[in-house]
């Protein structure tokens, strides 16, 4: 029975051996941090990730972001090519950033008027009076879809198709 049981402790040892183990992800939030030029464009997009883990072994996450940094901790994380990043070092809060290119949910349109006049942002320096910022939200999600209607003045089924936006929503 016991040589059993050895040739059973041997045999989970040497499979057991091959598999790596990686930390539990408890949670995982993206914030995302956009630099804008004075028109709204975006000029630089950053995306800071915190992993939560349970801090047992090391710890994996899929990204697209690039340029990868290790704000909290000194572990240099490491990529592959299909986008896995592995921090090494076992940690309960992993923090890190990169930057992306990505398609922003939103277009931003920023148009200035002073004293009711509409003027580009570099002519308003040194300038002084009433400043309007008009900030526009365009949103870009959505799939085409088709719609099915009845017009009000006939009788028949009209097909059309349009954009269908996911809902967004802005704090002021």
């Amino acid at each position: 029975m016991k040589k059993y049981i050895a040739i059973l402790i041997i045999v989970l040892i040497f499979c057991g051996a091959g598999v790596p183990a990686f930390a539990k992800t408890i949670s995982r939030n993206e914030t995302v941090y956009v630099t804008l030029d004075s028109q709204g464009k975006p000029e630089r997009t950053e995306v800071v990730t915190w992993l939560r883990t349970d801090n047992q072994a090391s710890s994996q996450d899929v990204t697209i972001v690039g340029n990868i940094k290790n704000i909290k901790g000194t572990d240099i994380p490491t990529m592959t090519p299909e986008g896995r990043l592995t921090f090494a070092a076992p940690a309960k809060d992993i923090f890190y950033s990169g930057t992306t290119v990505k398609k922003l949910p939103v277009a931003l349109d920023i148009r200035y008027m002073l004293n009711g006049k509409p003027m580009k942002r570099t002519e308003i320096n040194g300038k002084s009076g009433r400043l309007e910022m008009m900030i526009t939200m365009k949103n870009q999600t959505g799939t085409l879809r088709d719609f099915q209607y009845k017009e009000i003045s006939g009788s028949s089924i009209m097909l059309s198709l349009r954009m269908a936006h996911s809902p967004l929503s802005a704090a002021p």
